[in-house]
């Protein structure tokens, strides 16, 4: 089985110009096999490269932005890292690979370990980490691919797909996965003008906007390409996303909200913050300012997360347990139901709900490791934690294209999936979406 991931890639783009004839090789994967559309885990990119991996839900495999760290200030939440395997709770794919004496090789696939520098290793198998130091384990493999292959260029495409296609060429494996940022990357930048009706549009920039992101597709495509080619007919092939992406128009600063309610309580420093701890957050580093804890009662963190500072729970917590903290709760959610854009009178947010009733949205387990109020953004607008000096909540944020803070059954940050090889239907559309919990397992299963 051989698992290509493309971040940030959507399914109506891809299924559109694979008809159209613009993803050739993609579409040649399509005809020999299934697209489906798959509804991704919260809060995306961390939640569904580790969903991707593992088949389990963030309660279960405990890796999503912004999840508290237990036992810490409610300041301490996991950070960047998509597959931190200190706190993974749930078997990978590679793992269970090992398990049944099956070799793996991982490149450039989102997973490292916060107390492990370079690239970790896998059990009975390869991982290639291009921006990591050391990069790949066995060592003696990377000493190979750049006397191969030259000097590293990470995301660089020509270069990821070179990579992928010696790898698989030249070293035995049962499992091979893969992962590329190149679609996610140029969305960001230029998804928001190619829909006409935003502000700001104006026809150069839309056409500008639709020939980078067709480029973008279409680079990706070749690298689908080179790997498919020499796979092999009895290879099991995946294309798959983490997530889509939208356009959005404002920002929405949540912890403005909450200084601006008396729920939160920071510190702005005169000297430079420091460095913010890869893998993890602590103190709010990397930000201008300091949490005051002794006066806080509620903190926004990640992009779906409101954390209480619970007395006995947290270290420096006010908030007593019981019925203060179901105040604090109730109140942080009415905030943030009536939290409207002036301009058009709509609500910013979807849906809020104590983090005890977030088990639908993948949300369970002990109480603060993830929020005490669980939230996402209406389409069109973004979520973020920062706190700046002028307390705005809103702000228009045109030219910008998103994804992490929203409903994932909104279409828009829809992954995609194909499928192709032995044991799956040829040229099949799914009429109804799956979910990315679904990848892992149904792999497993066909590649035994």
């Amino acid at each position: 089985a051989a698992i290509i991931g493309l971040d940030g890639a959507r399914p109506d783009l891809v299924k559109m110009w694979a008809d159209e004839g613009k993803l050739p090789n993609i579409a040649e994967l399509m005809e020999r096999g299934v697209f489906m559309e798959a509804i991704p885990s919260m809060p995306h990119t961390m939640a569904g490269w580790n969903c991707i991996a593992t088949g389990a839900r963030i309660g279960t495999s405990k890796i999503s932005l912004g999840l508290h760290i237990l036992g810490e200030p409610i300041t301490s939440q996991l950070g960047g890292t998509a597959t931190d395997m200190k706190y993974c709770k749930a078997e990978t794919l590679w793992q269970a690979a090992a398990r049944a004496g099956k070799r793996s090789i991982l490149f450039n696939y989102r997973v490292r370990d916060s107390d492990t520098p370079g690239a970790i290793p896998v059990k009975n198998g390869i991982n290639v980490s291009p921006g990591e130091e050391p990069w790949a384990t066995p060592p003696e493999v990377g000493e190979e691919l750049e006397k191969a292959l030259g000097p590293r260029r990470p995301r660089d495409q020509e270069w990821e797909a070179d990579v992928s296609a010696h790898l698989v060429t030249h070293y035995e494996w049962d499992l091979f996965m893969m992962h590329t940022h190149n679609i996610d990357g140029v969305q960001h930048r230029y998804l928001y003008y190619t829909v006409p009706s935003l502000p700001g549009w104006t026809p150069e920039k839309g056409e500008e906007a639709r020939k980078m992101v067709l480029q973008g597709y279409r680079d990706s495509d070749r690298l689908v390409g080179k790997i498919a080619k020499v796979l092999g007919d009895d290879t099991l092939t995946v294309v798959v996303s983490d997530h889509g992406n939208t356009v959005t128009h404002t920002q929405v600063l949540i912890n403005n909200l909450l200084v601006k309610e008396g729920l939160l309580k920071v510190n702005f420093r005169k000297e430079a913050p420091r460095a913010r701890e890869r893998g993890r957050r602590r103190g709010r580093g990397g930000q201008p300012y300091e949490v005051d804890l002794s006066k806080t009662k509620a903190l926004a963190a990640g992009q779906w997360h409101i954390y209480i500072n619970v007395k006995g729970r947290d270290p420096g917590g006010i908030v007593e347990p019981g019925r203060e903290y179901r105040e604090v709760q109730d109140r942080i959610i009415k905030l943030l139901y009536d939290l409207k854009n002036p301009k058009t009178g709509e609500p910013c947010i979807s849906i809020a709900v104590r983090g005890e009733d977030a088990a639908g949205l993948d949300y369970y387990g002990p109480s603060g490791l993830y929020g005490d109020v669980v939230f996402a953004a209406r389409p069109g607008y973004t979520l973020d934690p920062p706190v700046t000096e002028d307390l705005l909540i809103l702000k228009e944020q045109p030219g910008v294209a998103r994804h992490g803070m929203h409903h994932p059954t909104f279409r828009d940050v829809h992954a995609v999936c194909i499928m192709s090889g032995a044991g799956v239907k040829k040229g099949h559309v799914r009429d109804r979406p799956i979910h990315l919990t679904d990848m892992a397992p149904t792999v497993a299963h066909i590649a035994g």
